[in-house]
């Protein structure tokens, strides 16, 4: 099954967990300085106001960094 090549759909869309909708791309060089600390924790509460200001609906085109995120099946 093709999936549709949208933000939400990248590996790299990080998404809100108070409004799934939203979210960042982790390969914007802004939120490097954060990474860790945003996929550690889950949130964006290390740089809440950067997010704030620069989040995005996942329903977006994808750029040309689109990638496949990385499927795990469980047995």
């Amino acid at each position: 099954m093709e999936r549709i090549t949208i933000c939400q759909n990248c590996g790299s869309f990080f998404q809100d967990s108070e409004d799934i909708d939203l979210g960042v791309c982790l390969n914007d060089e802004v939120f490097q300085p954060y990474v860790e600390e945003i996929v550690n924790n889950d949130d964006f509460s290390s740089c809440l106001e950067l997010y704030l200001s620069m989040r995005y609906s996942g329903e977006k085109d994808a750029c040309e960094m689109y990638e496949e995120p990385e499927i795990i099946e469980i047995p």
